[in-house]
């Protein structure tokens, strides 16, 4: 069994991130993805760091060094770490949106032919 964070994890943790790691490449190909590197590879930073239990390595600046590729990142003058994450969620509000409406859609059409 892998360990994370202290809490031991099974098959069902396996299966669970696996889960998750397909639906990431899916919203990671996504037109609301597809044309920000910089996003893309932010939020697949966050959900595989979530995953491996390192959520408490997520800090700003690391994120800014490591990730948008900053060494120089200064909180107090730069705001990118920032910017990236309201940007991530401007795109998956986007697509909760854009699901939502189909599922109305299928919702109505399925009403209407009963």
């Amino acid at each position: 069994m892998a360990s994370s964070g202290g809490v031991s994890f099974g098959r069902d943790q396996e299966v669970f991130s696996k889960k998750v790691e397909a639906q990431l490449d899916r919203v990671l190909t996504s037109e609301f993805f597809a044309t920000s590197a910089q996003q893309r590879l932010f939020l697949k930073t966050i959900v595989t760091e979530s995953l491996a239990g390192r959520t408490d390595s997520l800090k700003e600046i690391l994120l800014a060094k490591e990730v948008l590729r900053r060494p120089d990142y200064d909180p107090s003058r730069h705001n990118q770490v920032r910017v990236a994450v309201n940007g991530c969620g401007a795109s998956w509000r986007n697509i909760t949106r854009e699901l939502e409406q189909k599922i109305r859609s299928e919702l109505r059409f399925r009403r209407d032919i009963m």
